[in-house]
C-alpha cells in the first residue's frame, strides 16, 4: 500500500464557476431592475436606443440592462391584445372627462373608456378564444422586444386584421339580436363606467354606450383602411394651422378660423368622395370631418363657422336631430353637468359658514376650470347658430343656464364671500387658503361674465 501522500490542486470546478457567475448575474440584474424602475416611462425608449447603439466592453451587462429596460416597459402594458385591437381606432380616441357627463352618447365621439368597455364585451361575446390566443402570442413576442415594436410587426398586423374581421362580423350579426345587444351593452357600460370613475372626480352618471355608438364603431371597423390615413392627415393639418391661439391677435385669430373652416370643407368633400356610405347626410359618416374637429380638437369656433356657412344658419336646414346640433348640445349639457357636479362635490365637503376653509386640489381646479371654459365656448357656438333663441331648443338651454347660475349664486358665491371676509380680517398674515380664494375669485369673475353675456348679440 502506498502511503505517500498525494497533493491535489484546489481548482474550482466548472460547475462552481458557473454557479458564481449566475449569482453575480442575478445580483446585477436585480440592481438594473432597481435603476430602471426610476427612469421615467417617456425616457425608456431613448435610453434603450443608446444602450443598443453603443459598443460595450461588457456585452453581458449591456444585455442585462437592455432586458431590464424591455421588461419594465412591457410590464406596465399587460393588456397587449386590447392595445393591439384598439390601435385600429387610435386617431379617433379621446380622454375627455367633461364629455363623460353628456346625457347621451355624443355623435362620432369615441372615448378610450368606451373602447375599453366594448373590448371587454367583444372578448366575452365575440372572440374569446381569438383574444386569448393573440394575448399569448404577443406575450411571447414581447419577451425580447419592446411592445411598441411588437405591435407594429407584420405578425401583429395579421392578428389585428383577424380581430377586426371577427368584431365587424359579430357587430353586424348582433344588430338583429336584441337580447344579445342588451347583454353586450350592459357589460360594456359597466366596464366603461368603472374605468371613468377612476379617471375623474365627482362623476355621477356617464354617457352611455348605445346602439348609435356601436354603429359608429362598426363603420370605423368597416372603413378603417380609408378613414385612418384621412384622419391622420386632418389632424396634422389642423395642428399645423394653429396660430391664432398662441398669437392672441384678433386678426390672426380670425384668419386662422377662415383657414381652418376652408380646410374643414375640403375634408368634408374628401370624405364624401370615399363612396356612397359617406354621402348620406342623415348618417354620421357624412359629417365625420366637422365632428372630428369638434369632438377631438375642440374647435368650437371652426365648427360654428362650418355650420353657419356650409350647413345652415339655424333655420330649417339644421334641426335638433341633426348630428352636428346633437353633438354641440351634448358638449354644452356635459359642461353644465360637470360644473354642477364638481361644485356640489367640492363644496359639499366644506363647512365654510362654520369656519371651514377652501381646499381645491390641483385636479379639482383643472376640472372646474376646463368645464367653465368649455361652457363658455359651447354657449358661444349655440348663440351663434341661433339655437339659444330658438323656440324649440331655447327653453331647454335656458333651463341649463338657470341651473348653472344657481350653482354659482347659491353655493359658490356665499362660500367665496365668507372666505373673502375672513381674508380681510386677517391682519398679520394671509389666511391658509389665500391661493384658493384668489383662484376661485378669478374663476367666478369669468363664470359670471359668461352668464351675463348669454344670449347677447355678437357673442361669436
Amino acid at each position: 500500500m502506498n502511503s505517500t501522500p498525494t497533493a491535489t490542486l484546489s481548482t474550482p470546478s466548472p460547475t462552481s464557476s458557473r454557479g458564481e457567475d449566475s449569482v453575480d448575474a442575478t445580483a446585477f440584474r436585480r440592481q438594473m431592475d432597481e435603476v430602471v424602475a426610476r427612469i421615467p416611462m417617456h425616457a425608456i425608449r431613448s435610453v434603450l436606443d443608446a444602450v443598443e447603439g453603443t459598443p460595450s466592453p461588457n456585452g453581458e451587462r449591456a444585455r442585462h440592462l437592455r432586458d431590464a429596460l424591455v421588461d419594465h416597459f412591457n410590464r406596465l402594458r399587460p393588456m397587449k391584445a386590447r392595445r393591439l385591437f384598439t390601435s385600429l381606432f387610435e386617431p379617433f380616441l379621446v380622454d375627455d372627462p367633461i364629455l363623460y357627463r353628456s346625457a347621451e352618447s355624443v355623435p362620432a365621439l369615441l372615448q378610450r373608456v368606451d373602447m375599453g368597455g366594448i373590448w371587454t364585451a367583444l372578448t366575452r361575446h365575440a372572440f374569446p378564444g381569438l383574444a386569448a390566443e393573440v394575448q399569448s402570442r404577443l406575450d411571447a413576442m414581447a419577451r425580447d422586444a419592446m411592445l411598441d415594436a411588437v405591435l407594429a410587426s407584420p405578425d401583429a398586423m395579421v392578428m389585428r386584421e383577424l380581430m377586426r374581421k371577427e368584431a365587424l362580423d359579430f357587430l353586424y350579426a348582433m344588430a338583429g339580436d336584441r337580447k344579445l345587444t342588451d347583454r353586450f351593452l350592459a357589460l360594456a357600460n359597466d366596464e366603461a363606467h368603472h374605468d371613468a370613475r377612476l379617471r375623474t372626480q365627482y362623476l355621477g352618471r356617464k354617457a352611455p354606450i348605445d346602439s348609435d355608438l356601436l354603429g359608429f364603431v362598426r363603420a370605423l371597423l368597416e372603413h378603417n383602411a380609408v378613414l385612418v390615413p384621412l384622419t391622420e392627415r386632418m389632424r396634422r393639418d389642423i395642428d399645423d394651422m394653429r396660430m391664432g391661439e398662441t398669437q392672441g391677435a384678433g386678426d390672426l385669430r380670425s384668419a386662422e378660423v377662415d383657414c381652418q373652416s376652408a380646410l374643414m370643407v375640403g375634408f368634408v368633400r374628401r370624405v364624401r368622395d370615399l363612396g356612397l356610405p359617406f354621402r348620406d347626410q342623415s348618417q354620421l359618416l357624412a359629417w365625420f370631418a366637422p365632428l372630428y374637429g369638434l369632438n377631438v380638437k375642440q374647435r368650437y369656433d371652426v365648427f360654428l363657422r362650418h355650420v353657419r356657412e356650409h350647413v345652415g344658419s339655424g333655420g330649417p336646414a339644421v334641426r335638433e336631430s341633426h348630428p352636428l346640433l346633437r353633438a354641440l348640445l351634448c358638449h354644452f349639457t356635459a359642461a353644465c353637468t360637470t360644473i354642477r357636479e364638481v361644485v356640489d362635490g367640492m363644496f359639499g365637503d366644506m363647512d365654510i359658514q362654520d369656519g371651514g376653509v377652501l381646499s381645491a386640489p390641483v385636479t379639482t381646479r383643472a376640472l372646474l376650470h376646463e368645464a367653465v371654459e368649455r361652457f363658455d365656448r359651447a354657449l358661444t357656438a349655440l348663440s351663434g347658430t341661433g339655437f339659444l333663441a330658438s323656440r324649440s331648443t331655447g327653453p331647454a338651454l335656458r333651463a341649463e343656464l338657470a341651473a348653472v347660475s344657481r350653482a354659482l349664486t347659491g353655493t359658490v358665491m356665499p362660500a367665496l364671500a365668507a372666505r373673502l371676509q375672513a381674508a380681510m380680517n386677517a391682519r398679520h398674515a394671509p389666511v391658509h387658503d389665500h391661493e384658493d380664494i384668489v383662484w376661485l375669485l378669478e374663476l367666478v369673475w369669468r363664470w359670471g361674465r359668461t352668464l351675463g353675456n348669454a344670449g347677447k348679440p355678437n357673442r361669436s
